[in-house]
């Protein structure tokens, strides 16, 4: 009578097994239908993760052929007293900072030197090459003062120019 027992015993744990199978089966079957309804979904997912990692990139290497990063500022800003034909003229002290909770401000303020002035073609020039080669640095203040020196020509100004540096808080 034990041997029955035993048999039926090991006949019904192999009913049990061949049923958790088959109901294993049958997760795993639903499962995959319900991935495979969703595959179209993770692929577009996937392209558009594609479109932002090339946007990313291209942002990258615009940062990077940023003349104001690249060089740094003073660097920068001495190159394009240059590029713009108005000459090494400006002082440059040590820039000031303001600090917010997203960016940080650099302001530069540049003055000329004794006795030099510049045409209103040469500020626009040196205004257009400042904002036109770099994303971070714009012009926030020009003052415009008419020159009052012996022998200055009808298109003599003194200028004073304060230039923002923005970089977002936690980029160099």
């Amino acid at each position: 009578m034990a041997k029955w027992d035993f048999e039926r015993w090991m006949l019904a744990f192999m009913a049990l097994l061949i049923v958790g199978g088959l109901g294993f089966v049958y997760w795993m079957d639903s499962r995959a239908d319900d991935l495979a309804r969703r595959l179209p979904t993770a692929e577009d997912q996937l392209s558009d993760i594609g479109a932002y990692t090339d946007e990313v990139y291209m942002l990258e290497g615009e940062k990077r052929r940023d003349g104001a990063v690249e060089k740094g500022a003073y660097a920068y800003l001495e190159e394009m007293e240059v590029k713009s034909r108005i000459g090494k003229i400006f002082n440059i002290p040590k820039p000031s900072t303001r600090e917010h909770e997203e960016y940080k401000d650099t302001l530069y303020t540049l003055s000329p030197r004794q006795g030099e002035d510049v045409s209103r073609y040469y500020i626009g020039q040196f205004m257009l090459y400042v904002e036109g080669n770099t994303n971070r640095m714009k012009v926030t203040r020009l003052r415009l003062n008419k020159s009052n020196r012996n022998g200055a020509g009808p298109d003599d100004w003194r200028c004073d120019f304060t230039i923002t540096d923005r970089t977002p808080v936690g980029v160099d």
